[in-house]
């Protein structure tokens, strides 16, 4: 889950480069990012310290002790240092993030307290794939049926989804880890693709294409469609503006900076085959 988190954050730190610390009252600021994602193990919550912004040289430092407690109405969490850039994570398993559901999160910290609150969207309703199954050509046999195949028009995987309203939502195209992958692509061709994971930026249209070009191994893709909250949403579109004029970072953390946000998520796969 760390590329979705550099993902999601990426909105945040192109427009969070002010001086927050002296707004604040405090000669350093305290950063959470913190992201739940529907019938997801908690785990991408992260508390650094950002050095004084009125120097040249802004430094960010990892915060491994912090007092981390997540809470919906009367239930509490408390979770625990992952002992790495200072991520927090809870490992029982009697948390369950729903759709609907309004969490807090409090962060004490260096005699400091951040809380903010948040609200996981309904998940995304109509989530499709154009087929389940894709058959292709074994191109380490022969590799040139690939012009073939790239010329044609039924290579890739359309998702679609309900979005009458324009919210944002992104996609995740994951493969499972595999001991023996089965490639698609011959070894001259496939070390220009490397990974098994593939994200989008947010969208507001109701659509995505899987380019027949992600694919790298034959067997089963799962397809994650998330939905955006509000606060994330406006946090999204703010990057858009210039940073001269903004006075702070977009935030919803109180007694700091960062974001806390929640998003909803439906699951669906498809398949490849080999012909």
């Amino acid at each position: 889950m760390k590329s979705i988190r550099l993902l999601l954050l990426s909105a945040f730190l192109l427009i969070s480069g002010c001086d927050s610390s002296s707004d604040l009252g405090f000669d350093d600021t305290y950063v959470v990012e913190a992201f739940l994602f529907e019938n997801e193990p908690v785990s991408n919550v992260r508390v650094t310290l950002a050095g004084s912004t009125t120097t040249d040289d802004p430094t960010e430092t990892a915060v491994n002790n912090a007092m981390v407690v997540l809470s919906r109405g009367s239930d509490s969490w408390t979770l625990e240092s992952s002992n790495t850039e200072g991520f927090y994570h809870y490992a029982g398993s009697d948390l369950v993030v729903n759709q609907g559901d309004t969490f807090s999160l409090e962060v004490v910290a260096g005699g400091q307290t951040l809380t903010a609150d948040t609200t996981v969207p309904l998940s995304p309703q109509g989530v499709s794939v154009s087929t389940d199954t894709i058959t292709l050509p074994d191109f380490r046999a022969d590799p040139f049926r690939l012009r073939e195949v790239l010329q044609g028009t039924n290579a890739n995987i359309i998702v679609t989804w309900d979005n009458s309203n324009q919210d944002y939502f992104f996609i995740a195209v994951r493969v499972p880890e595999l001991s023996d992958p089965d490639y698609i692509l011959p070894d001259f061709i496939r070390d220009r693709f490397a990974g098994f994971e593939r994200i989008t930026e947010p969208t507001v249209e109701n659509f995505y294409e899987v380019p027949f070009r992600d694919f790298e191994v034959f067997g089963i893709h799962y397809v994650s469609v998330y939905r955006v909250n509000d606060e994330y949403a406006a946090l999204y579109e703010s990057r858009e503006q210039d940073s001269r004029d903004l006075n702070e970072p977009p935030s919803n953390i109180r007694g700091g900076v960062g974001v806390f946000s929640g998003f909803s998520t439906v699951l669906t796969s498809f398949t490849i085959i080999k012909e």
